[in-house]
């Protein structure tokens, strides 16, 4: 869509399926906006860079403007698309009216350890309208916020990305359904035995597997950490997305790191592409400091020498 160097025609394809898919991801999670706007941030940072002088930035092509407003045509149209088939279709009904305002997830996003609150949710069923259960969620948001302060409302910020991302089994078979079954493995025996003492909840090497996927999670985090010096533009995105998708859960419910579950995608593509930096990185930091307590031993051998002497 962006590329000069494409054909109008391919530009104008591509614009028009970026749009349809971008809506479709937010039918479907609408947090995966997230990466949409990951890409219109970093395409534009890269464009800001491109420019020698604001005013060359001001003229664009008059191509780029129209595949702009065709974006947003199309965009629009698509939404407005998908809204008249979610109402119209019959398959699952869908009430309106008992629709959960966005603020509603904000506020319950600041109680507790702010995750998922019973109260708030067993409130909004009750009340009867969109604009009462907006209302309420703005009163409760600015309530919990006063109780905090801004001090205290940036360590409960702190302690709940602590809880977004600490547990690399993500929450498993901690709540919710995991496994339709007898939490007690049943076989025994075989390798099918042994993968259930690995993931039932009353297996007896369930430990060893929060072992290893804790470890393997960071291990994840380290690669994506020490890889800093890569700057390709799909590396950004990922890495824009990464840092968009704590934020959202930040503002949003969240509080466990099965929130995290969603942002997935984005962390193993960045941990692959960038592990080779990572590895470089920590190589020469070995070197540097292997070459450091050299220097130190010779220096530290040559003062013993002249103290002999």
């Amino acid at each position: 869509m962006t590329n000069p160097r494409c054909k109008t025609w391919v530009r104008v394809v591509a614009t028009i399926f970026f749009a349809v898919m971008a809506i479709g991801a937010y039918f479907m999670k609408p947090s995966a906006i997230i990466g949409v706007i990951a890409i219109v941030i970093i395409e534009a940072l890269f464009k800001l860079k491109q420019a020698q002088s604001v005013k060359q930035l001001l003229k664009l092509p008059r191509l780029s403007l129209i595949l702009g407003l065709l974006w947003l045509v199309v965009a629009g149209a698509t939404y407005e698309a998908g809204n008249r088939v979610v109402l119209q279709q019959t398959y699952i009904p869908v009430t309106q009216g008992r629709t959960m305002p966005a603020i509603h997830f904000v506020s319950m996003g600041v109680s507790g350890e702010g995750g998922y609150n019973a109260h708030d949710a067993l409130v909004m069923g009750q009340l009867a309208t969109k604009e009462e259960r907006s209302a309420y969620s703005k009163k409760l948001l600015i309530k919990r916020l006063k109780k905090m302060g801004p001090f205290g409302y940036l360590q409960f910020l702190v302690k709940k990305q602590r809880n977004n991302t600490a547990d690399g089994t993500f929450a498993w078979v901690k709540e919710g359904h995991f496994i339709n079954l007898d939490p007690t493995p049943t076989v025994t025996t075989g390798l099918a035995g042994n993968l259930n003492q690995f993931v039932y909840l009353y297996g007896t090497r369930l430990g060893d597997f929060r072992f290893i996927a804790q470890a393997w999670w960071v291990i994840w985090l380290a690669l994506i950490a020490l890889g800093w010096s890569d700057k390709r533009k799909f590396v950004l995105i990922l890495r824009t997305m990464v840092i968009g998708g704590m934020l959202y859960l930040l503002i949003f419910e969240g509080g466990r790191s099965r929130y995290l579950i969603q942002f997935l995608p984005a962390f193993f593509m960045l941990a692959a592409l960038v592990y080779d930096r990572s590895f470089a990185f920590v190589a020469r930091v070995y070197r540097w400091g292997t070459g450091q307590l050299m220097h130190q031993s010779k220096t530290e051998t040559g003062d013993n020498d002249a103290t002999s002497h």
